[in-house]
């Protein structure tokens, strides 16, 4: 038998080999045995029971007080540094939030100016229902409330109003129309909700009327005068009494 047909042997330097180069690539990954990370775990548990157990005295505690005094500047100044990094959200939806306040507040302060400028004109209706609710008790009528909404034109020959009340609320043709101060006239026509009022200052438009001290009856009769020196004509039935200035 020549060399050249024999087997070729395994030297055992091959496997040898192998396994140096697996070692190697464990080595190379950093991997810890299984035997350190199982030392470990138990180290953790021991300390863990121990410090448990031990309570003020533990040994643990000179360490943990250690950790405390390097680990507790470090995370001041981690803080100062990223506070206001963290706190830039927080800001942008207090901004809104600020937004929304201002926002609220200008209502308010619209709604008050409002109320404060139309003071006034509420004052003025007060006063004319409390004059209209003793002209009621006085006169044992039931009364409508209602609001002038439009005044006749000047060309169409007759002082007029519209209000706005109408046959909806029980009102209908020559219907007296009274305010705070007495009579003002009465209405001609209705529709559903309102209603036109002959006024007393029209001319040709003529009622009855007393004089308060006296009781002396006569007829009250319109010129067509407005506004606050407008005046009616009074001619008393009795023509030998004499009204006085400030009679009723």
């Amino acid at each position: 038998m020549t060399l050249d047909t024999l087997p070729p042997r395994r030297t055992s330097s091959g496997p040898i080999k192998r396994v140096g180069l697996a070692r190697e690539r464990r080595e190379d990954r950093g991997l810890p045995s299984r035997s350190l990370v199982v030392a470990l775990v138990l180290a953790c548990v021991t300390l863990m029971v121990i410090d448990k157990a031990s309570g003020d005295k533990s040994p643990v505690t000179p360490v943990r007080h250690l950790a405390g005094a390097v680990v507790g500047p470090v995370e001041d100044a981690v803080t100062t540094v990223l506070h206001p990094i963290a706190s830039i959200p927080g800001a942008l939806r207090t901004n809104g939030q600020l937004r929304g306040d201002l926002a609220k507040e200008q209502a308010k302060n619209d709604a008050l100016a409002n109320q404060l400028a139309t003071s006034p004109y509420a004052a003025n209706r007060i006063a004319e229902l409390d004059s209209l609710r003793a002209i009621a008790g006085d006169l044992g009528y039931a009364l409508k409330p209602a609001r002038v909404i439009a005044l006749g034109a000047a060309g169409s020959f007759s002082d007029t109003a519209t209000i706005d009340a109408g046959s909806s609320d029980g009102l209908r043709p020559d219907m007296t129309v009274v305010n705070g101060s007495g009579l003002v006239g009465r209405i001609t026509s209705v529709t559903a909700h309102s209603a036109t009022v002959l006024l007393i200052t029209n001319p040709g438009t003529t009622v009855g009327g007393r004089v308060g001290d006296n009781m002396k009856l006569g007829f009250v009769s319109g010129n067509g005068s407005l506004g606050s020196d407008a005046s009616l004509d009074l001619n008393l039935l009795d023509q030998t009494v004499v009204p006085q200035v400030g009679q009723t």
